[in-house]
């Protein structure tokens, strides 16, 4: 039933619980409200298949939520050990890199102005969607078109040497100005900045 039977000092700390008040509960009332069926559903999968590997939030004896890993192995139908580890800090840092990268994502998505993420071989790999209302070229196009059949062939040289400069200086911008094809054959002059961060 999930009854705890015997604990390490380790549960105490991660808890905040005694010996003596965590033997009196049972895994399931360490569950955070928004996952006592999520842990219920863990257990029953346990009974059956022998052995169970997840992540779950529960609160500690100060109603803090808490992240753990969990290994558990089915010993005998009324018996189970588990290995507990705290993972909270390690699900803060996913969830501010997630919230990151989601910001990152929707300032590009949303700027009305052109933002390309090309490599040291001036392959272009993002573009994001103010480049394609602009110029015309989606993103897919160039799995297949080269920076010298969009860039205009009197500023190829200078797009290269900026490029190269920059790579030689990170975190330094170089202003350019360029004429770029457009996707239906016509020129239109752009102005920015590359940088390599």
């Amino acid at each position: 039933n999930g009854q705890f039977i015997e604990v390490n000092p380790r549960i105490l700390q991660i808890t905040g619980f005694s010996k003596k008040e965590l033997l009196k509960k049972k895994v399931g009332d360490l569950a955070a409200p928004d996952t006592t069926n999520i842990s219920r559903n863990h257990f029953e999968n346990l009974k059956i298949q022998g052995n169970a590997n997840f992540e779950i939030k529960i609160w500690n004896k100060k109603k803090q939520e808490i992240w753990i890993s969990i290994d558990a192995l089915k010993l005998s139908e009324t018996r189970f050990i588990s290995y507990i580890r705290d993972i909270t800090e390690r699900k803060i840092l996913l969830d501010k890199i997630q919230k990151n990268e989601n910001r990152f994502r929707a300032l590009l998505e949303n700027n009305e102005e052109v933002i390309s993420l090309i490599d040291e071989n001036a392959n272009t790999f993002f573009r994001n969607a103010a480049a394609a209302r602009i110029t015309g070229w989606e993103n897919k196009d160039f799995e297949t078109v080269a920076l010298i059949d969009y860039i205009h062939p009197d500023y190829l040289e200078t797009v290269q040497s900026t490029i190269k400069k920059t790579l030689e200086n990170p975190n330094v911008s170089f202003p350019i100005l360029i004429q770029i094809k457009h996707k239906l054959g016509h020129y239109i002059w752009m102005e920015g900045k590359i940088n390599n961060k």
